[in-house]
C-alpha cells in the first residue's frame, strides 16, 4: 500500500490506527464520542502520551492541551456533521466518499497538533493511559463508564 502524501505519520498517528484496528476498540471509541461526548482523537492521544512515559495530564493541562489545538479540533468538528448527513442517500455516496476522506485528513491535522502540543510534556514512569482519560473527561464534565474505559484502553 503505497502511503498517502496529504497524511502526516506522527507516533501517535501510528498508535491510533493500530490501537483502533484491536478487537472491541472501535466500538469504544465510538461509545466515548457518542455517549459520552468526548474527541475521540484527544482520547486517543491520552493513551498514547501515557503509554509513552509521559506524565498524566491533569484538567489544567487539558484546558492549555485543548486551547493549543482548538483550531485543528474546530476543523473535524465542522466536517463530522456534514458527512454524516451524507451517509445514507444513495445519491450522495461520492460526496459521503470525500468527506470521509476529509474528516480523516482533519483528524490526522488534529493528531499532529496533539502530537507536537504534548511533546513538551515531561516524561514520568509509563502508565496505561486511563489517568489522563480520566481527567479529560473530568475537564469535559463527563462521567465515564468503567467497562468503556476499560474497552477503550485495553493493551
Amino acid at each position: 500500500m503505497t502511503p498517502d502524501p496529504d497524511f502526516r505519520v506522527s507516533p501517535l498517528w501510528t498508535f491510533s490506527l493500530q490501537h483502533y484496528a484491536k478487537p472491541g476498540v472501535k466500538e469504544a471509541c465510538l461509545a466515548l464520542q457518542d455517549d459520552s461526548g468526548l474527541d475521540v482523537n484527544v482520547a486517543l492521544a491520552c493513551l498514547w502520551h501515557e503509554r509513552r512515559g509521559g506524565i498524566p495530564l491533569s484538567e489544567e493541562d487539558f484546558r492549555q492541551l485543548l486551547e493549543d489545538v482548538s483550531v485543528a479540533q474546530q476543523r473535524v468538528h465542522r466536517i463530522r456533521p456534514i458527512r454524516r448527513d451524507a451517509r445514507d442517500a444513495p445519491e450522495t455516496q461520492p460526496l459521503y466518499r470525500t468527506l470521509k476522506r476529509a474528516e480523516l485528513l482533519a483528524e490526522n491535522l488534529l493528531q499532529l497538533a496533539l502530537f507536537e502540543a504534548l511533546q513538551s510534556v515531561p516524561e514520568a514512569d509509563v502508565g496505561d493511559g486511563r489517568i489522563s482519560l480520566m481527567a479529560y473527561a473530568a475537564h469535559q464534565r463527563k462521567t465515564l463508564p468503567p467497562a468503556e474505559v476499560e474497552a477503550f484502553a485495553i493493551e
